[in-house]
């Protein structure tokens, strides 16, 4: 979303999110931080990477304490409960699709916190699909960026974050990563697993330069735990267990 002082606000604290669950945005969540918010496949506040949802495809709107759905003459429709809406107005939790994608609406304020300090939503509205899945999505093979480095200081080179995957097959891998930020999640990761629970970018592990490791969730659809406990973020001691959907993975430490 793109701050501007003459949008109108939403009420403090009423903690709107939009939450997808089916199609390509699917596990991806936005705070809802103004009374007018655009849809759209390469123009709005959230970009919706579906090749069946407009450019401008609809707005969600807030009018005297009710959230509105608005379709912006889109070519494929927007439907709430299997119906062709043009203004309608819609509950809390109600699905709303669009192309592929199905949404609904959340009201929690601690997530909404959570999103809005993450500022992991903010996206171009002058940006589109192809710039989108470019900037979000396009990196080497899991091979490759195993080894990338991101230094701050020459003399930090050889340092490098180790862990354990426990995959469910009961097979171990280990590996080590020289990055500060170590990205986990389903898609062009640098940790790339072959689990459905797992978001596309679900969560990801900051080395700090005093070698501290601290593990942040990126408001994945099914959480992120740290010994069985869910966390929004968390710092990290030897041999902590970190679960992401079905896949485990140990934490070992820093190592040079």
């Amino acid at each position: 979303m793109v701050e501007s002082q003459e949008r109108s606000r939403l009420p403090e604290g009423l903690g709107a999110i939009i939450v997808f669950t089916e199609g390509s945005e699917k596990g991806r969540q936005f705070p809802l931080m103004y009374v007018r918010t655009l849809v759209g496949r390469t123009k709005g506040d959230i970009l919706v990477r579906d090749w069946a949802v407009s450019s401008k495809h609809l707005a969600i709107d807030y009018r005297r304490g009710k959230f509105h759905i608005v379709d912006n003459d889109s070519k494929n429709g927007t439907f709430v409960n299997g119906k062709q809406v043009r203004d309608r107005h819609i509950f809390v939790d109600q699905s709303v699709r669009i192309g592929d994608s199905l949404f609904h609406i959340e009201l929690d304020p601690d997530r909404y916190k959570t999103l809005v300090e993450q500022k992991s939503f903010l996206v171009s509205p002058q940006r589109g699909l192809k710039e989108l899945i470019r900037d979000e999505f396009f990196n080497v093979s899991l091979d490759e960026t195993k080894h990338t480095v991101s230094i701050k200081d020459q003399k930090d080179i050889k340092k490098y974050i180790k862990v354990r995957v426990l995959l469910p097959s009961g097979k171990n891998i280990k590996l080590k990563y020289m990055n500060y930020k170590v990205y986990i999640g389903r898609e062009d990761t640098e940790l790339i697993l072959q689990d459905i629970e797992v978001s596309r970018k679900h969560a990801y592990l900051e080395r700090l330069e005093s070698n501290q490791v601290i593990l942040y969730d990126l408001a994945s659809a099914n959480g992120t735990f740290v010994n069985e406990k869910r966390i929004e973020r968390k710092v990290l001691m030897k041999e902590d267990v970190i679960r992401v959907g079905k896949t485990k993975i140990e934490y070992l430490g820093v190592f040079q």
